[in-house]
């Protein structure tokens, strides 16, 4: 059962961070351009009809380009009319966009992504040279595919019947679904789901719950939203709901906040952390209060401790997680006079589990590093330290004190889906004692992620003055790993030196 905290709440700020939805309304695609799924029954089909059908819907599969499938996969469920029947496959479609294609075939097709990207940058004749032949490894399968989700956002919304349900919006029309049919997410996740349901119907009035109405009557945005749950190696879970206000003067009401303890403290989940998150639309700011529980959800990748509050950001499959931080580890040169810098660090997972092979790691995040922090303390670190702030505002200090022990650097650079801006990718080239450095990405495929990667090996324009000109990297090795199984998503590591 979970300990209710005293009154006196110890508050702390972080800023609202707006990612783009993994499903998008992608443009409208003529009908011959759709690639229908491979059907569920697959494995039970008995009759030799059947079995040459689904062999010609898998042949689709492999002869489409990446891109071309998953826009037409988008299209298809985008566009779906979601029924009583239906619902539970179109959210599973919208959620695991590859729930019923083979494994095997999934990864064929990642592979094939992460080759068709090569060959884009490899389309650019200026960095052409910077390319080594045969720069990329098999994929990187993922030991689980099903249940492997260690954290969940759920939207609050209206089902088919018109109920008010705790899941994921099944298509473009706003039917939320709950999350019971889609095999990623873990049984306790589904059960919060189910608990946090129950509160909102049993407890609240629906002019209270921030959700979607319908068309024409738009969105509620005020009052009970969406919840995040993360669980951590020991199946111990982290909650944080959230609440809409409109403006600074509002707060959520007190007989609501303790049913919806008193909800969760009899559902028999084992909740290690309880928090409500108030967030201001007006004025874009959001309080995350811890109402139960501790401060922090301990998690372990490899041999590496780690603490996550509500907001820390932390790859969301452990086991393919421990296995990248290794293929890094295999591609960085370690040398105790080098100092490695991890770029959007979050937890500060790559400098934790790798700064014993340098001289030392210094982490930089635009969020909080106060976390990662508490993480070199809890495994004993003493070589480690991290920075709050923009990477380019850290770069001048960083570059006097490796000048001034003769050291050299290299960079791990794991930013979000949209990448980094290419003034720090050029400060990064003019960053001389940085001989080394790995971009890991899993969209870089889109514009800015792709215009990093060939920045990073184009040559300086020609009118560049002496004192701003910088040595290009070289691509020498590239790795897909799955991180996403069942999803349209996968991690891509390069490997950049100089």
């Amino acid at each position: 059962m979970l300990a209710v905290r005293s009154k006196i709440l110890v508050p702390f700020f972080s800023p609202i961070i707006f990612t783009r939805s993994i499903r998008g309304n992608p443009r409208r695609l003529p009908q011959d351009d759709i690639t229908f799924r491979v059907p569920e029954s697959q494995q039970e089909v008995k009759s030799k009809e059947e079995t040459k059908v689904a062999k010609k819907v898998v042949k689709e599969v492999k002869q489409k380009t990446f891109r071309q499938q998953v826009k037409g996969l988008k299209y298809q469920n985008s566009n779906t009319e979601v029924t009583i029947d239906n619902q539970h496959e179109v959210v599973r479609g919208a959620v695991a966009m590859f729930h019923d294609i083979p494994y095997e075939v999934q990864l064929e097709m990642k592979q094939r992504k992460h080759k068709e990207l090569l060959e884009r940058l490899n389309g650019n004749k200026n960095i052409r040279s910077q390319m080594k032949p045969g720069r990329f490894r098999d994929i990187i399968p993922s030991p689980v595919i099903e249940g492997y989700r260690n954290k969940d956002k759920m939207s609050v919304g209206l089902g088919v019947n018109g109920d008010l349900v705790v899941g994921f919006f099944a298509s473009s029309k706003a039917v939320c679904v709950a999350p019971d049919c889609i095999d990623i997410i873990r049984d306790s996740h589904k059960q919060v789901a189910r608990v946090y349901t129950g509160f909102l119907t049993e407890h609240v009035s629906r002019d209270n719950v921030s959700m979607y109405l319908g068309q024409g009557r738009g969105w509620n945005a005020e009052g009970w939203g969406e919840i995040m749950v993360r669980s951590n190696y020991k199946g111990e879970l982290m909650v944080n709901v959230s609440y809409i206000v409109n403006d600074s003067n509002k707060t959520c009401p007190e007989d609501e906040k303790m049913a919806l303890l008193e909800v969760f403290s009899k559902s028999g989940l084992p909740i290690n952390s309880f928090y409500l998150s108030e967030q201001s639309v007006v004025w874009k700011t959001k309080q995350n209060t811890l109402l139960a529980g501790d401060e922090f959800l301990k998690e372990k990748i490899g041999d590496v401790f780690m603490f996550l509050g509500p907001d820390t950001f932390c790859q969301g499959n452990t086991p393919v997680a421990e296995r990248m931080v290794e293929v890094v580890r295999s591609e960085l040169d370690t040398e105790q006079r080098k100092t490695l810098l991890d770029l959007c660090c979050g937890a500060g997972m790559y400098s934790l589990a790798l700064s014993e092979g340098f001289r030392g790691a210094v982490g930089i995040d635009q969020e909080d590093t106060r976390v990662a922090s508490l993480n070199a303390d809890l495994n004993g670190l003493t070589n480690t330290r991290y920075l709050t702030g923009s990477i380019e505002s850290h770069i001048t200090g960083i570059t006097h004190d490796l000048r001034s022990v003769g050291a050299t650097a290299s960079a791990i650079l794991n930013p979000g889906r949209s990448g980094v801006t290419q003034n720090l990718i050029i400060n990064l080239r003019r960053f001389q004692m940085l001989d080394s450095l790995i971009y890991i990405s899993c969209q870089p495929e889109d514009d800015r992620g792709f215009k990093n990667l060939q920045l990073l090996m184009s040559p300086d324009h020609s009118k560049t003055p002496s004192k701003f000109k910088s040595d290009p990297f070289k691509l020498v090795d590239s790795v897909p790993l799955d991180m996403f199984p069942h999803t349209h998503h996968c991690e891509h590591l390069f490997v950049f030196k100089r």
